[in-house]
């Protein structure tokens, strides 16, 4: 899909979407912090698999973890987790995992 991340966006604000603060107060979080974060709430027995950077000032760290299912011959049920990149806090998606 070629507007998978947009449609993130549309369709989960109230994860995806973060308050910037005003530019010449933006501290990013580094990459540790984020996933530290994206860590501490995510699925039990779940693998980090990817991340996706925010394209704009006001969209989250999208990180991407599979719940390993050794019936599957992929990774499994895959599950986002939005970690805000300015306070580090995260966010995840309140549904049972989905097929990714």
């Amino acid at each position: 899909m070629v507007f998978y991340q947009e449609m993130q966006e549309v369709l989960n604000p109230e994860l995806a979407i973060v308050s910037a603060p005003p530019e010449n107060q933006q501290q990013l979080h580094s990459l540790d912090d984020i996933v530290a974060a994206a860590e501490s709430v995510k699925p039990q027995g779940s693998r980090f698999f990817k991340v996706y950077y925010p394209r704009n000032p006001d969209v989250a760290c999208k990180l991407l973890y599979f719940v390993r299912d050794e019936s599957q011959a992929n990774n499994g049920d895959g599950y986002y987790i939005f970690v805000d990149p300015y306070t580090a806090a995260a966010r995840q998606e309140s549904s049972s995992p989905q097929k990714r």
